[in-house]
């Protein structure tokens, strides 16, 4: 279960970069990247939470 909390915690620090990068620095394709990457890694955290 900890590494799901953990797993789930990057993929909010990588949401929260993307949308710092969108307020403040307008850079669209570091946002963009953020996002998606932040997206994958709460699906793989979601599914290792449904199977514990």
């Amino acid at each position: 279960m900890g590494i799901s909390l953990v797993a789930a915690g990057i993929g909010l620090l990588f949401f929260l970069a993307a949308i710092v990068f969108l307020l403040t620095n307008k850079i669209q394709p570091i946002a963009t990247i953020s996002l998606i990457s932040g997206a994958l890694v709460e699906v793989i955290s979601g599914v290792n939470f449904y199977f514990h």
